[in-house]
């Protein structure tokens, strides 16, 4: 779902630096999370653009889908390093870094401030008030504070939510495991997308009749340990899916389920 999103929100992009490049036309945006307007979706010759990107961590998954974006965008004249600078910054995974890097790039002449992950994109509504937002790579915008609903949100703020398949992972596990009694799953349970996520997979316990184990964790260095827990709780399978702090310790979770014979599901494809 991340992977579709990337054409997608390169279109988001282009439509929001070039309709939404002052705060008039910013606060004009309320209701929806696709600007209602039309515009030539393409570089205006002549003119350069200003991106500010942040994002939570250098990951796999994320390294693809702003290789897609870059792609799509230069297909579009956007051309990174011409006439299109992109100022990026990463929290190096950790939540409280998010902030401040917003914070500096709201006070910073930019067309545009583009916000991956649930974290970044919560972050983003509390702190930029100078520039319109756009985000991609969210489980659950309206969960990361992006509104209440995709019709009525936050203004200056566009992008595209991707909520994972957890209901059909779970089936896929029980499925193809048969016997399962216990799923397990390591998320920091700061980051909403998480939560939503683990909301979901609770319902899907209680319906179909296996024990959930929940490990949470406050930041990347817990995780080797935590997995190192879960796994002596007789899980039959470890689901993993787009907590972005276990993603970050991805290897770590890999080896000690190759350790200990436990199956590891992700909805991640580059895992």
């Amino acid at each position: 779902m991340k992977s579709v999103s990337r054409g997608i929100i390169a279109l988001l992009i282009v439509s929001v630096i070039l309709l939404l490049s002052d705060l008039q036309n910013r606060n004009a945006v309320k209701h929806n999370f696709r600007h209602p307007n039309q515009a030539k979706s393409e570089a205006i010759e002549g003119k350069n653009y200003t991106l500010g990107l942040c994002y939570f961590a250098p990951e796999a998954s994320h390294d693809e889908l702003l290789s897609g974006l870059w792609l799509r965008l230069g297909e579009l004249g956007f051309v990174r390093d011409s006439n299109l600078i992109v100022k990026e910054s990463h929290s190096n995974g950790e939540i409280g870094n998010i902030a401040p890097i917003l914070l500096n790039m709201d006070y910073q002449p930019m067309d545009l401030v583009l916000v991956t992950s649930t974290p970044c994109v919560t972050a983003a509504v509390a702190t930029i008030k100078k520039h319109p937002v756009a985000f991609t790579y969210c489980y659950d915008p309206i969960a990361a504070g992006a509104g209440k609903s995709p019709e009525d949100h936050a203004p200056g703020i566009t992008g595209i939510g991707s909520f994972p398949p957890v209901e059909k992972t779970i089936q896929f596990i029980m499925e193809t495991i048969p016997g399962t009694k216990k799923i397990g799953t390591i998320y920091n349970s700061s980051e909403a997308n998480s939560r939503k996520v683990v909301s979901v997979m609770r319902e899907m316990a209680g319906k179909s009749g296996f024990t959930l184990i929940e490990m949470p964790v406050v930041n990347s260095s817990e995780v080797f340990q935590a997995a190192q827990v879960i796994a002596g709780k007789g899980i039959d399978a470890l689901y993993i899916s787009g907590d972005n702090t276990a993603l970050q310790a991805f290897d770590a979770i890999a080896g000690v389920c190759n350790s200990n014979a436990i199956p590891l599901v992700v909805n991640d494809l580059p895992f």
